[in-house]
């Protein structure tokens, strides 16, 4: 076998589609990875932007949703309401029953 056939042959068996890229990136928010595991997904988000920005995502969302009420209000300054006088053009917009 040649080298390049040696190499091809590597590459398919190390290198993950999408689908299997955002499988480990889900389980690694939980579980920790095997070296194996990953080396492959870091292999692939090398290549992959889109898979590097769900991993980048995913990994925010769950810092979130793992934060308690007073962790959360610490870190976002602002309380975030409507202007005044929004909250009724929004009722005028919505169509009322008949």
């Amino acid at each position: 076998m040649t080298y390049k056939k040696t190499f091809i042959k590597l590459m398919d068996r190390t290198m993950l589609d999408c689908a299997q890229a955002t499988r480990l990136i889900t389980k690694q928010l939980d579980d920790r990875l095997n070296l194996f595991e990953k080396a492959r997904l870091k292999l692939h988000l090398l290549n992959c932007n889109f898979c590097y920005n769900f991993k980048v995502q995913s990994t925010k969302i769950d810092e979130i949703l793992k934060m308690t009420p007073e962790k959360l209000a610490e870190n976002f300054n602002e309380t975030y309401q409507l202007e005044p006088g929004i909250k009724d053009k929004i009722k005028n917009q919505i169509p009322k029953n008949k």
